[in-house]
Parts: C-alpha cells; structure tokens; sequence
C-alpha cells in the first residue's frame, strides 16, 4: 500500500516530460521561424542599399551630364553674345526619374482603391492604376520628354537590382515601349510569340512583337483604322483582358461592356460577341485545346464558351461560389481544371468536365487580383491586394491532405504594395509579378528557400497591372498605368 502511487507518480512525471518535450520543440520552431524572418529582413535590407547606391550613381551620372551641358550651351551663348539665364536646382537633378526612383512616392502615387473587397466595379484601375502620366498616344519608342545625355541620346529610364544571393544573374533589355492614350490594363502574347496585344480604353491593340509596330485596333464596336478614329467613340469602357487562341488566329478580349469578343486576326473581322454575363469582364483565358474560352466577371460567376457555337456551356459559381467578383481566371496547360481568384481573397479550382469544386484555397488576407498555372499544372501562383504571392500544390487536386493541413506551398513576400499580376515562365524557371509598387520581381520557384526576389526591375512610372510571358523565348511584357506597355528581353548566367 505504501508504494501503491509510484506507478501513477510515474506516469505522471512520464507525462510532464513528454510536455516538457512537446514545448521545446515549439519553442525551437518559433525560434528558427524567427531567425528566418530575420534573415529574410536582412536580405531585403541589403537589397535596398543595393538600389540606393546604385540610384545614387545615377543621379550623380545624370547631374553630371546635365551640368556638362549646360556649360557648353553657355560657353555658347556667351561667344555668341547672349545672355545666360540661371539654371534652376530642379534641372539638374534629373527631375524626370526622380518619381520613378522614389520609393516612397512611387508606392503611394496611385489612387487609392475605392471599393477593395465591397463594390467589384472598381476593380482594377480604382486600385491599380492609380493617376497615370498624361503621355501623347505614339509608336514604339522613346519619349521626347526622357532625359537625354549631352549628345542627344536617351538616357533608361529604367533600373534592376539584383539579389546578392541568387545563384544567377539575368540581364534584362528594354525592347520596346508601347504608347498608349489611356492605362493599359493588360498584355498577352499569342501562343507563336509573333503578336503581342494589349487592352485600354474602348480597344484592343494588337502589336508585332518583334518589331513593336502597332497592327490594328480591335475596338469595343468594330476595327478602327486609328487612334483618331478611336477616340472620336463615345464612351469609355476598358478592354480589362486578352488573350489568344493556340493558333494565334484569335484575339480574346473582355470589357466593361459586359461582352467577350473573338475576333479574326487575318480577316479583322468580328468571329462572335460572347453575352451572358451581368457585369464588367475582368479576366479571359483560352483552352489549350481551343475548344474554349473562360471568363471571369464582377457578376461572381466564371463561364466557359464553345468557340465554335459562341454559347455558354457551363457557369462556375452558383453553389459554394465567389462572393464577390471574379478578378482573374485562368485554363491548366492540360484542360482539367479552371481557377479563379476572387475578391473574396479566395481562390477556387473547379473540374472543367463536371463542373465541381475541387479546391478553395484560403489564406490570402485581401483580395485576390491574379492566379496563373505553373507550365506543368502542378502549381498555382497567386497575387493578392495583400502584399504577396502564394504557390498552391495541385499535385493532389480534390483530395483533402491528411491531418487537414495548408496545400500552400509557400508565400513569396517582397513587394511593397499590393501585387496585381503574376505569370510563370513557360520554361518554369521564373515566377513573375507585377505591383502597384510600380515593380515587376522575379521569384525562383524551385528554390523557395532564397531569401527574397532574385531581381527586381523598375520599368514604369506607375503601377504594373499587366505582366506577360512569352512562350517563344526569353521575352515577357508589361503594362502600367503610366499609359505604357513595354516589351523586355533577358538573359540568365551563372555568377
């Protein structure tokens, strides 16, 4: 009797112990987690001096050049006997890049959205656009207003940084600058790599995408011969997405007319007006087989449409679905899934053929404003008004993991503002993002464990709504709210 409790002391103490067991590998969890954040904020840290010093070089580049100018140009005036006016201090501090370079003015130059997660019709210009440059509409090119060295040539207006880290370098050139009248909500490449097409305001433009030249304008109400003839059509109404069939015989574009128009490149002429939808179109996509286009609408609904007979064959949303618009959606490379992201912060994987809901990925604290496939459909990536982007695991798509867990892969966070576009290289080497930051960053998703993007690449004086890849080549495009669209090329080596 005397020693009767020592069984039940020791299970006692049994159990303290194996709690005590339980807590420090908590602890030790929360403690590596820490120290991974930490690292993370070092490397970010580094990467930020990086774009100083090197925004600074250019300053001091610039200024000195511009002052090198003006010294000719008054030793000029002065043999010929004319009088010199002061130089004012903003001449000669480049004042054209400075809203560009500016971090801190170039994450919060844009309006700020006015109905983010509430009234769908503000997406996406009230969010991402914010209030573009006012830029004469012209051809491929550089700006008269660009900043010029003391020959006349034209200084970049563009910058890359690149992280210490990353086990590679890529070079990047500018290619082409698209000039548009109004912002550019999108850009796609056709699947040959041979046409780029963006979407503004009442048209989508179709481009060479190798020589950049503009080759028609597929407007809201027919094919216009030019930006004359489109500007004198009442109305405003954005063309918010294309896309292009696998072809590359049609062009795909979703406005806020409510309407999805196919239209024959060759031909220019009208092949269907897709109706069915309630409210603006914010996202299309065409099936790899080109038996189908998919939309995604403020109306919560996305749709699927026999390009053939131009009717609608099933709508995704009625039962569990979004609730809110449908920001983006997007076909897998094989055909059998379709997603959607939402304002909802949600993202949804349906079944093409049956119609249901195989996956709700829940984890994005803000709406969500992009999805894309990986290459070989086993990954999701999407960009959110949170700030971040999300790699999804589809390798098990519609079945439950065991114990309940996250199929979230991973969270690449780097951009300041929120992220509005992400796309994978087809050769699933990049991630890329585009953001209201006025960046695009490319993250290497096979190697998740690098701290922070590989290289970020400032392109525009305003938001990057729109990012593309091409499927042809080391080539991808972006669109902004500066009223610009640009074409870029890159190249990887190893340091």
């Amino acid at each position: 009797r005397m020693y009767g409790g020592v069984p039940e002391l020791l299970e006692n103490l049994k159990a303290e112990y194996e709690q005590l067991l339980h807590d420090g590998s908590m602890y030790k969890a929360q403690k590596d987690d820490y120290e991974r954040k930490l690292e993370a904020q070092v490397a970010e840290l580094t990467l930020l001096q990086q774009s100083l010093n090197e925004l600074e070089r250019t300053h001091i580049s610039i200024k000195g050049m511009h002052e090198e100018e003006i010294r000719r140009l008054r030793s000029q005036l002065e043999s010929m006997g004319g009088q010199v006016k002061p130089v004012g201090a903003m001449q000669l501090e480049g004042g054209a890049l400075a809203p560009m370079f500016d971090g801190s003015r170039a994450a919060h130059a844009g309006t700020s959205p006015t109905a983010v997660g509430g009234d769908a019709s503000a997406f996406p210009l009230g969010a991402a656009a914010g209030g573009g440059a006012n830029r004469p509409e012209g051809h491929a090119g550089v700006h008269s207003e660009r900043p010029v060295d003391n020959r006349g040539r034209p200084l970049d207006d563009w910058n890359v940084v690149q992280n210490p880290t990353c086990p590679t370098k890529t070079n990047i050139e500018l290619q082409h600058t698209l000039d548009h009248d109004s912002v550019v909500c999108c850009v796609r490449f056709s699947h040959n790599g041979k046409y780029v097409a963006t979407g503004c305001n009442k048209a989508a433009v179709l481009y060479d995408a190798e020589t950049g030249a503009r080759l028609a304008l597929f407007s809201n109400e027919g094919v216009v011969e030019s930006q004359a003839a489109l500007d004198q059509l009442e109305g405003d109404s954005y063309v918010r997405s294309v896309c292009f069939s696998p072809d590359s015989r049609y062009l795909v574009a979703g406005a806020e007319d409510k309407t999805i128009k196919i239209w024959d490149i060759q031909a220019q002429r009208l092949r269907h007006s897709l109706c069915g939808h309630t409210k603006d179109i914010y996202s299309v996509d065409y099936s790899s087989d080109g038996r189908y286009v998919v939309s995604g609408s403020g109306d919560k609904r996305a749709k699927i449409w026999n390009v053939n007979t131009g009717e609608c064959e099933r709508t995704f949303g009625d039962d569990a679905g979004p609730a809110d618009g449908v920001t983006s959606v997007a076909v897998s490379p094989d055909g059998r899934y379709i997603a959607a992201g939402s304002l909802d912060r949600t993202v949804r994987v349906w079944d093409c053929e049956s119609g249901a809901l195989l996956e709700r990925f829940e984890g994005h604290s803000d709406s969500v404003y992009s999805v894309s496939f990986s290459p070989d459909g086993r990954l999701l990536a999407s960009g959110s008004l949170d700030k971040s982007l999300k790699l999804w695991d589809l390798s098990t798509a519609g079945t439950p993991l065991r114990g309940g867990g996250s199929k979230c892969r991973y969270t690449f966070e780097g951009h300041k503002d929120f992220v509005l576009s992400v796309v994978f290289a087809p050769q699933d080497t990049w991630l890329i993002s585009g953001s209201k930051d006025r960046s695009v960053q490319f993250w290497d998703p096979k190697n998740i464990e690098e701290q922070g993007p590989s290289l970020i690449l400032q392109g525009h004086q305003n938001s990057v709504i729109s990012v593309a890849h091409s499927p042809a080549g080391k080539v991808f495009a972006t669109g902004s709210g500066d009223k610009r669209a640009r074409i870029w090329r890159y190249s990887t080596v190893d340091k």
